[in-house]
């Protein structure tokens, strides 16, 4: 009976000392996790490194520190190595979604697009609410020049976040491929209330026509401050000396491009001259500052209509049918009238 009772004991106690053994090693995992999430957040690589490999040799079925550790691998550009570490993470759990958008990202940056659909659909399918995943394989699609595709995928991931800067400025750059210029620009009108360098780089994509000149100043001044410029220049706009105005204003434009008296009045000036290349870029920048403003539309398609380029004319008249009915038909009939 008493052998029998030491027995008993001997075996809690295996199984008490197994446990808590168990418990330190996996707090110890946790604690170098921990350690390489900061240095990842913080872009350090190598040192990010370390710390996922020591968790995961304290725990080989860590499958976090597996996923964390080939996002180390993309950030060094080891991207094979990275997907090699991603598949061992999905070979301990294969339900694991953030391994598989890992694993993705890698095969896609590594041009193996059709594995990369692969792994980043069945990804969607575990999880469908993931706008990431919808993200990642937009990029796919767009590396395999499948617009329709992308824009599919990138419409899906804005859905699901809205405020996806990155989806809407690529969505943007679908639209473009497209020579959809109008949903180009509503990703533009998105994005600028969300992230507006994003905002200016697709701007000037959806708004560039080759061949026209821009507002860079002829003679340059680099005596004057903004503010002396922009005093300056409006003295000789209302004195009427539109010479002397715009050479000014173009300056000041150097200085400060987001200033938007500088681009109307310089608009307005050409719009006297009737130079209409020189409208567009200044109407043009207006737009950039202020894009709800209808007779910056309305400007830049009479002179894009004078210039013969009705494809834009027309997408300005539709964005201002939302804006202003009357003008968007006054655009309408002025399109017709140069370009038949």
């Amino acid at each position: 009976m008493i052998k029998k009772s030491l027995l008993i004991l001997v075996s809690i106690l295996f199984v008490f000392t197994s446990t808590s053994f168990a418990s330190v090693q996996s707090d110890l995992a946790k604690e170098y996790f921990l350690l390489g999430e900061k240095y990842l957040n913080e872009s350090n690589f190598d040192k990010a490194k370390m710390f996922f490999q020591q968790a995961i040799d304290t725990d080989q079925t860590y499958v976090q520190a597996y996923d964390e550790l080939a996002k180390c691998y993309i950030g060094t550009n080891q991207l094979s190595t990275a997907v090699d570490v991603a598949s061992k993470a999905l070979s301990i759990n294969p339900n694991y979604v953030d391994a598989m958008l890992t694993k993705g990202i890698a095969l896609r940056r590594l041009g193996r697009n059709n594995d990369a659909i692969i792994i980043l659909s069945d990804a969607i399918q575990k999880d469908p609410s993931n706008a990431d995943i919808y993200y990642n394989l937009g990029l796919v699609y767009s590396n395999q020049h499948n617009d329709s595709q992308a824009i599919e995928n990138y419409t899906k991931a804005v859905s699901l976040n809205p405020k996806f800067s990155d989806a809407r400025y690529q969505l943007g750059l679908s639209y473009l491929a497209t020579d959809d210029l109008y949903n180009a620009y509503l990703q533009f009108r998105a994005l600028k209330d969300l992230n507006s360098s994003l905002a200016n780089s697709l701007f000037d994509k959806i708004y560039t026509i080759k061949n026209l000149a821009s507002l860079y100043p002829v003679n340059i001044i680099n005596d004057q401050s903004t503010e002396q410029l922009l005093k300056n220049a409006n003295t000789a706009y209302e004195k009427k000396n539109y010479d002397q105005a715009v050479t000014l204003y173009e300056n000041l434009l150097v200085k400060d491009p987001d200033n938007l008296l500088a681009s109307t009045r310089l608009g307005e000036i050409f719009w006297k001259r009737s130079d209409n290349g020189m409208i567009f870029q200044a109407y043009k920048n207006a737009i950039r500052l202020d894009p709800d403003n209808a007779n910056y539309h309305y400007y830049v398609g009479i002179a894009l209509a004078k210039l013969g380029e009705k494809h834009f004319a027309m997408t300005e008249e539709k964005i201002l049918k939302g804006l202003n009915p009357d003008l968007a038909n006054k655009l309408f009939i002025e399109i017709y009238k140069y370009n038949y």
